[in-house]
């Protein structure tokens, strides 16, 4: 799992709980890349902002999504999100305060190649692509 900042990606130490967060897949290292910088123009935190790539981040997705109260909702989730990662591509996280900032995650990595955009609010999970 990374955080990513200016140009490497750093480890983080605590995994954040999913809702508040909105999640995605993204294909190639170039796409996410490109996704991250786009996400830190617009003013989202670096810290904000977490990826997962390969075998480890299927545990740590496993991990994040611990806890979950929506059920099959989140299991279908992880499921899709096991199935990207284990084919080489990333899921992208990032933390929002609410369904604006969602929109705005989803509208921008759907123009870099970003796809099956859901936001995980307190309450509500929201299929956004």
């Amino acid at each position: 799992m990374s955080t990513p900042t200016d140009a490497e990606p750093a480890i983080v130490s605590e995994l954040p709980k999913l809702p508040g967060h909105t999640l995605g897949y993204i294909d190639s290292p170039a796409e996410r890349a490109g996704l991250v910088q786009s996400l830190q123009l617009e003013g989202f935190a670096s810290e904000a902002i977490l990826t997962f790539e390969g075998a480890e981040g299927v545990a740590l997705l496993a991990q994040m999504m611990e806890g979950s109260q929506w059920g099959e909702s989140a299991q279908k989730v992880l499921k899709k999100g096991t199935d990207e990662l284990l084919a080489g591509h990333s899921v992208f996280c990032v933390k929002v305060a609410g369904d604006e900032e969602a929109a705005l995650v989803a509208a921008i990595s759907t123009q870099l190649g970003g796809r099956s955009v859901t936001h995980f609010g307190v309450l509500v999970d929201t299929r956004l692509t």
